[in-house]
């Protein structure tokens, strides 16, 4: 293992003269007379790193200290470096201060500095928080594998140190590689875990431990559905179809009152998503047992889990046998979702659950399909009389009645009934059948849906904002808007076949950890929707045409996050036209000071932007990278 001074040393092209034999004694001299106090006091690493390349940044990714550069570049100015009268006191080492935003080397360069002893190290675990706010401060800017780099660094320390609990440490390391989802680090992490003999995993732990595999796995399947999913499950259960070996995940969960788990629900779906077929089977079996002697929340959320998890492994017979038995003890028309009810009964040939449905439940979900049909079709039911179903598309009235009464009135205004409230509906109904699409036909039929409807502005209600009076805002549906140098769409199509992914409008978007993006946390995969449009309200407008504003772009793109399947706005500098990929520093206007958004669609149909903090992996305070999407998880 590489020690934690050398794995930052990354050599940069800048470098400085060489230094005199008598500036080298006088580095090593410095380097053993570290002042505690001081937040630019430079770690022997830096030292070393400046004396080289003439800065102590290790490379992109790495926060510059200018101060500390600038301070050290004058001392090496001079033939000798000045004496420090104030060293550390071995017996009462200081914790490191861990200062805020001064990234991954400038933790590393306290560790170095601070902790030098068995008890300097037993007093950083006893303050582990610390440390966890400063691991944490740095995860959204370095890789996921150099946090896991320092974390193994400092246990390693640690260790030749002589600190003898390390559980804390371990822990902390356990939630990052499962985070990351790294079989490896993880397996490492519990090793030394049950070597310390330090039992299960708390509760609270292990639930946030299973939640990060889980989040892991789906960031990982979602960049790469050929992931490798049997290393984790190795790592989870052991080598073999049963978990024999003490060094696992499920060595140390803790299953002694499955009643009360809040772990079981979770560990189900994680083990349905990786493949443990035999383990799901052998827990489903438990919680069969339980619910026998009565019912409680956590054994009903086992069970509903242990149908869907059979579900996910394939096996939908095994899944309608333990929703026949749970439905003895459970009312599985109050618990299961309904896209479980479709998936059972869609395999239900013998109808083990004919008996089981309620009328109600069926009656939702035929009113489901139903309405996603309408919501293709573009149409909507009206419930006055007889009832009807009225087709905006065609612009026509389609009922029962009206043929044989000319008196029909109907209850609804035509002209209500604009191209973008068509558009909304047909939409929805095209996002809802494919939900979080893969598939390049199903990505294609909302493309046409674009290009069908491009050239039309659907109005924007913008919530809570100030400006909202004085200015009118739109979307303007376009399949592509904005178009990367180097990936230009292709100009003909063959109309029996799907669009090819340059023609969709994909992107995505990394997180900037300091001038390079940021794959560890995974990507937003959006497909574009068109982009936002603003001018003055037509409102306060005169009544002259020639007084009506023109349209002018926010540099927003209403897009389709095609993992979460939320329609969101991200701001990217141009709404539409030629830009290049790369580093996107937000600076939106002050008529949509928005970085990001979400779009929402109110009952009476209209288009709501708001704001969010949060898109995905990026947050506001970061800047971020857009390219084009490599497409690399589409389906054809």
């Amino acid at each position: 293992m590489r020690s934690l001074t050398l794995d930052g040393c990354r050599l940069v092209t800048e470098r400085c003269g060489p230094l005199l034999s008598s500036q080298f004694v006088a580095l090593r001299n410095y380097s053993q007379s570290l002042p505690a106090k001081s937040l630019f006091q430079p770690s022997q690493a830096q030292l070393l790193r400046f004396a080289i390349t003439g800065t102590t940044c290790s490379g992109p990714g790495d926060r510059l200290d200018k101060k500390l550069d600038e301070r050290l570049k004058s001392q090496f100015q001079k033939n000798r470096l000045p004496k420090r009268l104030s060293t550390i006191d071995p017996l009462s080492p200081p914790l490191p201060k861990l200062p805020k935003g001064h990234g991954l080397s400038r933790l590393q360069a306290d560790v170095e500095t601070f902790i030098n002893s068995e008890s300097s190290g037993a007093n950083l675990l006893k303050s582990i928080q610390s440390l966890e706010n400063a691991l944490d401060q740095c995860h959204t800017r370095v890789e996921g594998e150099d946090l896991l780099m320092t974390i193994n660094g400092l246990l390693a320390r640690l260790n030749r140190l002589g600190v003898k609990d390390t559980h804390q440490l371990l822990l902390l390391g356990m939630s990052y590689a499962a985070e990351n989802f790294s079989s490896g680090s993880l397996a490492v992490y519990l090793r030394n875990y049950s070597k310390g003999g330090h039992g299960t995993l708390p509760r609270s732990i292990s639930v946030s431990l299973i939640d990060s595999l889980l989040n892991g796995f789906k960031r990982r399947y979602w960049e790469d559905p050929s992931i490798d999913k049997s290393a984790m499950l190795r790592v989870i259960i052991g080598p073999g179809t049963e978990p024999t070996s003490a060094d696992t995940v499920h060595s140390h969960l803790d299953f002694s009152s499955i009643r009360e788990s809040e772990v079981l629900p979770k560990y189900l779906q994680l083990l349905g998503e990786l493949g443990g077929e035999k383990i799901v089977f052998d827990l489903w079996r438990q919680v069969q047992a339980e619910l026998e002697y009565g019912q409680t929340a956590a054994i009903t959320e086992s069970a509903i889990a242990s149908i869907e998890a059979f579900l996910t492994l394939g096996n939908p017979g095994r899944a309608l046998e333990a929703a026949q038995l749970a439905s003895k003890y459970i009312d599985l028309n109050e618990h299961l979702p309904a896209l479980t009810w479709k998936l059972l009964l869609e395999h239900d040939s013998h109808g083990l659950l004919r008996t089981v449905i309620a009328p109600a439940t069926t009656a939702t979900l035929l009113q489901r399909d139903i309405h996603s049909l309408e919501l293709v079709l573009g149409a909507t039911w009206f419930n006055d009389g007889a009832g009807h179903h009225y087709y905006p598309l065609n612009m026509e009235e389609i009922h029962s009645t009206s043929a044989a009464n000319d008196s029909y009135q109907p209850s609804y205004n035509p002209s209500e009934y604009t191209s973008s409230v068509k558009f909304i509906r047909q939409l929805q109904g095209g996002m809802q059948k494919n939900g979080c699409s893969r598939p390049l036909d199903n990505l294609t039929a909302i493309a046409d849906l674009l290009d069908e409807y491009e050239g039309v502005d659907i109005p924007l209600k913008i919530q809570l904002h100030e400006n909202f009076d004085t200015l009118d805002y739109a979307w303007f549906p376009s399949c592509s808007p904005v178009e990367f140098v180097g990936n230009r769409p292709q100009l003909g199509r063959d109309i029996g076949q799907p669009l090819s992914p340059s023609s969709l409008g994909l992107i995505s978007a990394h997180v900037d950890g300091n001038g390079v993006p940021i794959r560890s946390l995974g990507n937003v995969s959006l497909m574009q929707l068109g982009c936002i449009g603003v001018r003055a309200s037509v409102a306060n407008a005169t009544g002259l045409c020639d007084s009506i504003e023109r349209w002018r772009c926010t540099g927003h793109i209403i897009a389709w996050d095609r993992q979460s399947g939320k329609v969101v706005a991200l701001w990217i500098g141009k709404g539409n036209g030629v830009v290049r990929p790369g580093l996107v520093k937000p600076t939106p206007p002050l008529e949509l000071p928005f970085i990001f958004g979400t779009v929402t669609i109110s009952d009476t149909e209209e288009a709501i932007i708001s704001q969010c903090d949060r898109l995905g992996p990026l947050n506001n305070k970061q800047s971020y990278w857009v390219d084009v999407d490599s497409s690399s998880n589409l389906l054809k």
